[in-house]
């Protein structure tokens, strides 16, 4: 239900129906308590048997995400111990974009802990605080907040940290069920999206390993140049008369002129990994980019872009440079590609297709998902 005139004050423009009472303002101090957790030591650090210490990488999605763990042989002070509707946050971090990062603990979370660098934050309504430590305001308390020269906010922070909540129980658990569900679509959603990855990687690897003992030079068979565009002449939003500018980013930005118009693959010419992305149509391109276009007649570029999909270790030793590994034009020249019949790089190319397509379509129901909740938590809070 909408409240479009907003006649009653301190409430949201979205509600559910049947509730009319005015909102109340907290601080989490009031309701809650914050507690920082478990300074540890390496020689503490076991490989199995130990307790899970909680970490922020180990938030992914408002959820706990298991995959990076660091278990520790030390006792733990039971207050410190996680328990089920904790509210997992990251106090301190030397990425100033992940402090605030936040994760609701479900029951097979519980029983573990988290670092020093980590707080949990405790209080009988979790349900509709962890939404609301999504919001803008809540992502604004946090930038206030932040140390001049230490990227942390502290126990005393958070609980000074000012929401509206409903004054009505029913209608808070109401909020905090609604959440969860979509939280838990979300979570779903991604697993989905991560076995599918598994299953094109799988796919790929079994399809190109009986191929690789007769092999032609990348560079003998398309063009590899750079690009010539700079990030600080890139447009973050899209319009019309613009063009897409690819760098090292995932992050879509534009250009206002394009300087390829090809089926192509591009490369990112420096980072931790490379894998190629593939493009047909105009576009600009970043000057430590490179774009592989203009194959010639005897190869489809989509059977090149699945093979230099299986490629990643390849590019990771040829790599040089300690500080940012960068890749050089010589490394793309002298890769080596497939020498198979254009009817089976068709074939392969179909198949492998196929699955990318169902791959970028769960993606697009993902970002569905997320601009829902995005469009939730500016107007079922205030």
């Amino acid at each position: 239900a909408k409240d479009k005139d907003l006649k009653t004050p301190n409430v949201p423009p979205l509600r559910f129906p049947g509730f009319s009472d005015e909102w109340v303002k907290v601080s989490l101090g009031d309701i809650g308590e914050t507690l920082i957790g478990l300074t540890y030591s390496p020689k503490d650090v076991v490989a199995n048997d130990g307790t899970i210490v909680f970490r922020s990488s180990n938030i992914q999605d408002g959820m706990i995400d298991y995959t990076d763990l660091v278990r520790v042989n030390k006792p733990i002070k039971e207050r410190i111990v996680t328990r089920e509707n904790d509210i997992l946050i990251c106090a301190r971090n030397g990425s100033q974009r992940l402090i605030g990062k936040n994760a609701l603990l479900t029951k097979a979370d519980e029983g573990n802990t988290f670092g020093a660098f980590m707080m949990i934050y405790r209080s009988d309504d979790n349900d509709v605080i962890h939404p609301i430590l999504s919001t803008r305001r809540y992502i604004s308390q946090v930038s206030e907040n932040l140390g001049a020269r230490i990227n942390q906010i502290t126990t005393s922070d958070l609980n000074s940290f000012e929401f509206y909540i409903p004054s009505n129980c029913i209608e808070r658990r109401k909020i905090g069920k609604l959440f969860a569900l979509i939280n838990e679509r979300i979570a779903t959603q991604n697993k989905i999206i991560d076995n599918l990855q598994s299953l094109i990687k799988g796919l790929r690897e079994r399809i190109f390993a009986p191929m690789l003992s007769n092999l032609i030079k990348l560079g003998a068979i398309a063009n590899i140049t750079n690009g010539s565009g700079d990030v600080q002449d890139a447009i973050s939003k899209y319009a019309d008369d613009l063009y897409p500018f690819f760098d090292r980013s995932e992050d879509m930005k534009y250009f206002s002129s394009f300087g390829f118009d090809a089926e192509a693959i591009i490369y990112a010419g420096e980072g931790s990994e490379f894998l190629p992305r593939y493009y047909n149509g105009k576009f600009a391109l970043h000057q430590r980019c490179y774009a592989i276009t203009n194959f010639n007649k005897d190869y489809i570029p989509r059977f090149v872009y699945h093979f230099l999909s299986t490629q990643n270790n390849y590019f990771i030793r040829k790599a040089v440079g300690s500080t940012v590994p960068s890749l050089r034009m010589d490394t793309f020249q002298n890769i080596g590609i497939p020498i198979v019949d254009k009817t089976l790089q068709s074939y392969v190319s179909n198949r492998l297709d196929t699955s990318c397509r169902l791959y970028d379509y769960e993606k697009q129901i993902l970002s569905l998902y997320r601009n829902q909740k995005d469009y939730l938590l500016q107007n079922l809070f205030i």
